[in-house]
């Protein structure tokens, strides 16, 4: 799955046949429920409340790329 389309998804944006498939992968491992919760408690925490979108765009980008190699790591040493 990509960050795109749970970003999408988390923006509410996400077409039906979109919010299906994160649906779907959500529920195929609980590798994919732990990486969908990391995201969207960072989407979540990084969330202007003045909704100045751009800056948590800023703010998010680089905390996916975190998460992103911490569970390449994971997976690596496992």
């Amino acid at each position: 799955m990509n960050n795109q389309a749970i970003i999408k998804y988390l923006q509410g944006t996400a077409s039906q046949k979109e919010r299906e498939e994160v649906l779907e992968w959500i529920e195929e491992s609980l590798e994919n429920k732990k990486e969908y919760l990391s995201l969207k408690m960072i989407w979540a925490l990084t969330a202007s409340g003045d909704g100045d979108e751009e800056t948590a765009w800023q703010d998010f980008y680089p905390l996916i790329r975190e998460v992103n190699n911490s569970l390449l790591i994971a997976v690596c040493l496992s």
